[in-house]
């Protein structure tokens, strides 16, 4: 993503969160803006704004779904690759 990008989803998240200040309770408008924050890998900011969906109508299955993705996401970018080798059995090190 180049910088043009991100600054055109910043930009836009700007906007989203003026709206929100003025329409608190606007679901639509939490999701847009988690939407946007999931484009620029914010997952914790994402994972916020669905939380927030949730108090405010905690029947929302697209935001229990997308919790739990960006979670599993969360989980996989954080593996260390390299905890579990098992360098003593590799023959290009013997």
């Amino acid at each position: 993503m180049n910088n043009k990008s991100i600054n055109s989803i910043l930009s836009s998240i700007k906007k989203t969160t003026q709206q929100i200040s003025n329409s608190s309770n606007n679901i639509e408008l939490y999701k847009k803006r988690a939407k946007l924050y999931m484009k620029i890998q914010d997952y914790s900011k994402a994972i916020n704004d669905f939380n927030k969906i949730l108090e405010i109508n905690p029947n929302c299955t697209e935001a229990r779904v997308s919790i739990e993705y960006l979670k599993t996401t969360i989980k996989f970018i954080n593996i260390d690759v390299y905890a579990n080798t098992n360098l003593s059995k590799d023959p290009w090190f013997d």
